[in-house]
């Protein structure tokens, strides 16, 4: 790949993740495990879940298959359920990419 290729690549994921509303601190992370924009959102989306049952602001609830995808029902604390797309990611990459956004999570709220 070409010098002028590569510069093009990063300029049009920038633009993506700033489409997909994906904080600069995150962009790396999700870059690591998605190849598309569809990619990007389910794995930001993912992240903000983990963080959020973290924080135990929402407790999974269980996982169905639907249209050949795994969904994960999460209820808030209010009794609110809704469900997210799980993405297809092995035990060692969720492990990953928990450690990932735990740490980014960290560094931004100190500085706030």
């Amino acid at each position: 790949m070409t010098a002028r290729a590569r510069r093009m690549r990063r300029v049009t994921r920038r633009r993506a993740a700033r489409r997909e509303h994906i904080p600069p601190e995150f962009r790396p992370l999700v870059d690591e495990f998605a190849l598309d924009s569809h990619q990007r959102r389910e794995i930001w989306w993912y992240i903000l879940v983990l963080l959020m049952i973290d924080e135990e602001q929402v407790r999974p609830m269980g996982e169905h298959e639907l249209a050949g995808r795994l969904w994960v029902t999460l209820r808030t604390q209010d009794g609110n359920e809704f469900d997210i797309i799980k993405p297809q990611l092995d035990e060692n990459q969720q492990d990953r990419l928990l450690a990932g956004a735990r740490q980014i999570w960290a560094s931004v709220s100190r500085k706030a």
